[in-house]
């Protein structure tokens, strides 16, 4: 399952990729909202592009589960 989102961030993109194209970013990210279950799949950071992908174990009750997940 893949899933996507958008956010604004009050920062010039410059900034943006200074911070989001560190490798250890999502660590810092998730240890500092106490989040240990996750694990770095992947990460590229290049001029054009940053690609992360993640595992991250989350509980969730049934009744919280979409119908078409």
């Amino acid at each position: 399952m893949k899933a996507g989102f958008s956010q604004d961030y009050p920062a010039t993109l410059d900034r943006l990729w200074q911070v989001f194209g560190q490798p250890d970013y999502p660590h810092r990210k998730y240890q500092a909202q106490g989040i240990t279950a996750y694990q770095v799949r992947k990460f590229d950071a290049a001029p054009d592009h940053i690609s992360l992908e993640l595992e991250r174990t989350l509980s969730v009750p049934l009744d919280r589960i979409p119908a078409f997940a």
